[in-house]
């Protein structure tokens, strides 16, 4: 039975830990700020940007620069500090706060959007530089809506975990209760693999051989322009010697 002697089991009453706003959450609460300014710029800049082309309208990678910076703009939201509580009550209202305000959970779905926008940006930019014959054929706008809406329920979906095993205990503490280590490490593993290390190895592959692709067509260009200068300076030359 769960030790309830320093935390009672009160099922209608609201508890805090100490100071409800530490000093730390001040600092947070600016760098907060100063994330839902800088990305409010940003969408508002690609949103007039897109405007401002005579016809051309948002193309495919400023959509997903504004996916990307709504994400994060949303993620600084959800970070904004809750009071810390010690004792929720058994209701509505403290297994929302249990399962969603605490657990952090809105806020990890905009992150792993974050995430996986960023990818995906990756992946675009990839096909436009590698192969852009393909590009101009797959590519089109509903590509990329399609795309915000995998993003987003798959973000979704891999944070169900944080609702279902966060709770309220008998003596109204917010607990995880994930059943044995095993599935500790298991989840741990899982979340490592699918929000972190996946989406590193997509970026940096992308990234190399968007790289390479472009220092060879740099190099193709220089040779080429040399070659151009050759043939002017041998049509100079015989022209200089038909003159003479």
């Amino acid at each position: 039975m769960a030790n309830c002697t320093v935390f009672p089991n009160t099922s209608d009453q609201w508890t805090l830990i100490g100071d409800p706003f530490p000093p730390f959450d001040y600092v947070l609460c600016l760098l907060i700020i100063i994330g839902v300014v800088g990305n409010s710029l940003v969408i508002f800049i690609k949103i007039r940007q897109g405007g401002s082309r005579s016809g051309g309208g948002v193309t495919e990678t400023n959509r997903l620069v504004i996916g990307l910076a709504t994400a994060d703009l949303l993620t600084a939201v959800f970070l904004i500090p809750v009071p810390e509580l010690v004792n929720v009550p058994h209701n509505a209202a403290g297994e929302f706060y249990c399962r969603v305000l605490e657990s952090r959970f809105l806020a990890w779905i905009c992150f792993i959007a974050s995430v996986y926008t960023l990818t995906t940006i990756s992946v675009e930019r990839f096909l436009a530089v590698v192969y852009p014959y393909y590009y101009r054929i797959w590519i089109k706008k509903h590509h990329v809506k399609y795309s915000f809406l995998v993003i987003w329920l798959s973000s979704f979906v891999i944070n169900i975990p944080i609702i279902a095993f966060h709770s309220i205990d008998g003596c109204g503490r917010c607990n995880s209760t994930i059943p044995s280590t095993r599935s500790r490490r298991i989840n741990g593993v899982f979340i490592f693999l699918i929000e972190y290390l996946g989406p590193l190895f997509i970026m940096t592959y992308t990234s190399v051989r968007v790289l390479i692709v472009l220092r060879r067509s740099r190099i193709k260009g220089v040779d080429e322009s040399d070659k151009s200068l050759k043939r002017q300076s041998t049509q100079l030359d015989m022209y200089g010697t038909r003159k003479g």
